[in-house]
């Protein structure tokens, strides 16, 4: 499970004013250049690069897509040997958010570009700028 630590508040966030975070994808079920990327811990699919959440996330809950502040809180929850099949990348988040300690669960979040674990594949996932 993500561990983005203890619950502290919740939030609006206005789309022209998104929250930019940091999170991960299993990239073991790429088969195709439409391929889905997976969420590391559910079922759930990004098959495109905007997600909203049927439900919105709350102190009670664990709904919401799930993101870290910073990179380094991102590499530091997983063991190294787990990065083989995992892409990595920045995404913006809206709507109602839940701040945690080290990161986030939000309504809604984009795909701002994404990196490693053979997403390079993907033409409909977004690259890092510069690269």
């Amino acid at each position: 499970m993500c561990q983005i630590g203890n619950f502290q508040t919740l939030v609006k966030v206005p789309k022209s004013k998104p929250i930019i975070a940091w999170r991960a994808w299993d990239t073991s079920c790429l088969r195709s250049p439409r391929s889905p990327l997976s969420s590391l811990f559910s079922r759930s699919f990004w098959t495109c690069f905007t997600k909203h959440s049927n439900v919105c996330p709350t102190k009670d809950n664990k709904s919401g897509f799930w993101s870290y502040r910073t990179r380094l809180l991102l590499r530091k929850t997983y063991s190294k040997t787990y990065w083989t099949n995992v892409a990595l990348g920045k995404v913006s988040l809206w709507g109602t958010v839940a701040v945690h300690e080290d990161g986030y669960r939000a309504q809604r979040a984009k795909i701002l570009w994404a990196e490693g674990g053979g997403v390079s594949r993907l033409k409909w996932v977004p690259r890092r700028p510069g690269r």
